[in-house]
């Protein structure tokens, strides 16, 4: 699939992807995130068509969506656990994840199974100004965590689609019954 636009629309098009009104979701977004109208009507053009299915992976390659970020971990993550685990001075706390080898992830994963005996990662909604490097630090976070990602989609209120973000967070495994 050739993309037509090089941009992308901040929004969680999920859960729209079984909905008929899922280009329309996708259009006002796209505009009100300034996109020309010539721009909309390139990626309408180009999903016209296609059964449902397809088109939710062609426009959701379009969105800035949470996928890229949240199934792989960040600096944070790894610091969190690490710090849990009092590992401050392990390698990987100062190590950029962007540059992990495979080395790196078999040595995370190693302390990972370690850490999780009590803590878990999970999903949690958070306004949409709270970022992805402050998902720790906010003073108000969510009391629902949801064990997977498409969980956590399936339970973004209607019309809130774009005023939630959703990031993976550990937390201490009592805290999720």
């Amino acid at each position: 699939m050739n993309k037509l636009v090089n941009k992308r629309v901040q929004m969680n098009l999920y859960p729209f992807r079984q909905s008929a009104h899922m280009l329309s979701a996708f259009q006002m977004a796209a505009f009100g995130q300034g996109w020309t109208a010539d721009e909309i009507a390139l990626v309408a053009n180009q999903i016209r068509a296609l059964p449902l299915k397809d088109r939710f992976e062609i426009l959701n390659s379009y969105c800035s969506t949470y996928a890229e970020d949240i199934l792989s971990f960040t600096d944070e993550d790894i610091r969190f656990m690490l710090s849990f685990l009092q590992e401050e001075t392990h390698y990987l706390f100062t190590k950029d994840v962007k540059k992990f080898d495979e080395y790196d992830w078999s040595t995370f994963n190693s302390l990972k199974r370690k850490a999780t005996r009590s803590i878990k990662r999970v999903f949690a909604h958070f306004n949409e100004s709270t970022t992805e490097e402050e998902k720790y630090s906010v003073k108000k976070t969510t009391n629902k965590f949801y064990d997977t990602l498409e969980e956590a989609l399936d339970h973004v209120p209607a019309g809130q689609e774009s005023n939630i973000n959703i990031y993976p967070v550990w937390i201490h495994s009592k805290q999720t019954k």
